[in-house]
């Protein structure tokens, strides 16, 4: 109501002067606040016709389309802040961030350390070179830059937009990899958010306020130890968590594959993992045989996603050259189930789950073993986009009720509030997992016509995390576990 009239007010002046350039600035903030983002665009690219250089015009522009999932618009938008605004490491960062997103690390990481020469003291161009140093296999140098970014901010909270008080929400992570993609799960005119990374959490430290606890930390096999040291932080709250470590720290990819293989109609590969020294020492052919696999094996390095580090071997004489591939000091050998359909095609399914329903993600089809959304061509097939918008339409009707049945018992066995099961259907029915965790994305669908089908879909389950976020808040209860009929 108070920004409501604020805005009436603003209007009213600006009737009676036009050309108040910081009235139309505050109206344009004010509408951001107000959810209404395409009237605040408009009035954005008004203020900067009059005044190119206006520095929160540009910033808040570039913010917008970046949030919209128009990063090339947000590009543009923020190569003009740069551009027009050299001096000031913030706007260095914000293009560093984009420029990481789309790729172009090299150049990200050249703006980075522009902004770090301006403000030795800028947290955030800390963390986005320690993101890429990352992943560049740099941990080292990786490190020291986060110690500097929480040495200048050990607790960095998020804007808060809206005109009542808060949601506060304490985000617990990891300095590094291994934390809950959560873009999208905090609308920043409800809850406000204070990021507390236990690897820098001292127990003299008073915990930020807040009213829920979202424990991010969800990779067990990268994060086991931040996962155990997180107790000593929840022994300081009397607040709701999602995801409580314990939960978390069963989900590791060898203690699932033996837990969740114990199902009723759930199929799980062999794990086993290796320590790399043992591996190199003998014939690693001959050790994973001596194991009990057969070929063809997969090897991955622990704590990775997406496809990382994890390969295919197709028969013992290529071994070596395969581990040879992988970083880090243990291996995990996995054995290869052959999930193909009768096309020919792989086909792997994502779940998620919030506040124990499940709710589909995607359905993603590859001639190729190793089956990601984003890299299995979806876009340049129609059939395959068409079979996709049919799971997401009716995920029971398309993997039958015998498997829908037995992803309920994934979820009951998992115990987390937020999470996500990758998996296939063997030529049985049953269900394959190839993961179930709670280091699952859930991306916003790129601003083209192809992905309109999977815009609902997606907001369905961010409006799911914020309303399980907002019940734990105000005292609720885990909601019983419903049919996902019910949310379609």
């Amino acid at each position: 109501m108070a920004l409501e009239m604020r805005l009436g007010e603003l209007e009213l002046g600006l009737l009676l002067d036009s050309g108040d350039v910081d009235a139309a600035f505050e109206r344009a903030c004010v509408l951001v606040a107000l959810g209404r983002r395409e009237e605040a665009k408009r009035a954005y690219h008004d203020i900067l016709r009059r005044r190119p250089q206006h520095f929160g015009a540009l910033n808040n522009l570039g913010m917008l389309l970046y949030e919209a999932g128009s990063p090339r618009a947000a590009l543009r938008a923020y190569s003009l802040l740069a551009e027009r605004h050299s001096d000031s490491a913030m706007a260095h960062t914000h293009l560093a961030k984009v420029l990481h997103d789309e790729g172009r690390a090299d150049e990200a990481v050249a703006h980075y350390e522009r902004a770090l020469q301006l403000d030795p003291t800028a947290a955030s161009a800390h963390h986005g070179l320690a993101s890429i140093l990352s992943e560049r296999g740099d941990e080292t140098a990786a490190a020291a830059q986060r110690r500097l970014g929480f040495t200048h901010r050990p607790v960095t909270y998020s804007r808060y937009l809206g005109d009542r008080d808060p949601v506060r929400v304490l985000l617990l992570g990891v300095d590094g990899q291994g934390n809950v993609p959560t873009n999208g799960f905090f609308d920043d005119r409800v809850f406000q958010i204070a990021s507390l990374i236990v690897d820098f959490y001292d127990s003299q430290m008073q915990l930020p306020p807040h009213d829920v606890v979202f424990n991010a930390i969800g990779d067990a096999d990268r994060c086991a130890l931040a996962l155990a040291a997180t107790n000593s932080i929840l022994a300081q709250t009397h607040a709701p968590v999602i995801n409580h470590p314990s939960a978390v720290l069963a989900t590791g990819r060898a203690a699932n594959a033996e837990r969740l293989g114990r199902l009723g109609d759930v199929v799980t590969a062999r794990f086993a993992m290796f320590p790399r020294w043992l591996l190199e020492r003998t014939n690693p052919a001959n050790a994973l045989t001596a194991s009990g696999f057969s070929w063809p094996v997969l090897l991955r390095a622990p704590g990775y996603h997406t496809g990382e580090h994890f390969v295919k071997v197709d028969d013992p004489e290529h071994a070596s050259a395969a581990l040879a591939q992988l970083p880090g000091t243990a291996v995990i050998a996995i054995a290869f189930i052959d999930t193909r359909g009768g096309d020919g095609n792989f086909r792997k399914y994502r779940m998620i789950v919030a506040d124990g329903e499940l709710y589909p993600l995607h359905a993603a089809i590859s001639k190729d073993w190793k089956v990601h959304y984003f890299s299995a061509g979806m876009e340049e097939d129609a059939a395959h986009r068409a079979e996709d918008a049919a799971f997401l339409e009716d995920p029971r009707g398309v993997i039958g009720s015998r498997a829908f049945a037995a992803l309920r018992h994934v979820v009951a066995t998992l115990s987390l509030e937020y999470g996500g099961i990758d998996f296939a259907l063997d030529r049985d029915g049953r269900v394959v997992v190839f993961e179930a965790n709670a280091t699952m994305i859930v991306p916003q669908p790129a601003p083209d016509a192809r992905w309109n089908y999977r815009r609902k879909p997606v907001q369905r389950i961010l409006a799911a995390v914020q309303k399980m976020l907002l019940d734990r808040a105000r005292g609720g209860s885990p909601s019983p576990s419903r049919d996902v009929q019910a949310v379609t």
